[in-house]
């Protein structure tokens, strides 16, 4: 069984709450790892996060938001790569989480655990889904030929593959849900669920740290052909990647 590692906040004490009065919960379990918020942070102080390379590759500067959730995630991954536990599925706390989603981190778990691994179970775009096996529940788990695909909140991780996540995914330089989709670079075989098992948070928001401020709007045109550049880049590795994969490792 795998255990949850679920980010929040110290002030969303409510949204804690929820994942203690669930039937599901245990404390044997669920771990609570505190977000970062990044309203609190100043960019002088983004640790582990080349801001260069984030500009030039998203046109923009990074968000609070973003690095909040970035560091909220590595130290997830961090705490599950310490402990003694062989799988785990980390989760932001706006989702919901029952019995039936429990028994298909199940599944994963007694199916895939040798080799590096990375399902994510939400996603917020599905484009040209390719589906590789159906779950004994319905869900189908496979790849999208294109993207970004979006969503972070969360994915099932083995112990394999989160060493080896940890490693490239260290400065962050993107959006994490955009470095999480990246296996041609990050090297660890990424696959989503269709319908996504955590369904999208509805409304869907994070309050580790959004902000409207036009510091944050994309840079002009002529400061946005790395962007470009990179991006299309991606474009033709992600297809790459798609046409070398053609089963999930076991």
């Amino acid at each position: 069984m795998p255990h949850f590692y679920v980010i929040n906040l110290a002030r969303s004490k409510d949204r804690w709450e929820k994942f203690t009065i669930n039937p599901v919960y245990s404390n044997k379990l669920f771990t609570r790892i505190e977000a970062i918020d990044g309203r609190l942070v100043s960019e002088d102080e983004y640790s582990e996060y080349d801001i260069d390379r984030f500009r030039q590759n998203n046109g923009r500067h990074p968000k609070p938001g973003e690095y909040g959730c970035y560091l909220s995630h590595v130290n997830a991954m961090r705490t599950f790569y310490e402990s003694n536990h062989k799988f785990a599925v980390i989760l932001e706390d706006d989702v919901k989480i029952d019995a039936e989603q429990v028994s298909f981190c199940n599944y994963l778990d007694e199916n895939y655990s040798e080799k590096p691994l990375l399902i994510r179970l939400e996603t917020n775009r599905k484009p040209s889904f390719e589906p590789m096996l159906t779950s004994p529940s319905g869900h189908e788990i496979g790849q999208c030929w294109f993207g970004p695909t979006g969503g972070s909140c969360a994915y099932w991780i083995n112990k394999s593959g989160v060493s080896r996540l940890l490693e490239a995914v260290t400065p962050g330089y993107l959006p994490f849900d955009t470095m999480l989709e990246r296996p041609w670079y990050h090297g660890v075989p990424t696959f989503v669920t269709r319908p996504s098992v955590f369904p999208h948070p509805t409304p869907p928001y994070s309050e580790i740290g959004s902000t409207s401020d036009l510091k944050y709007n994309k840079f002009p045109v002529y400061k946005r052909i790395s962007t470009l550049l990179f991006r299309t880049k991606e474009l033709v590795m992600r297809l790459a990647n798609s046409i070398k994969t053609r089963k999930i490792p076991q």
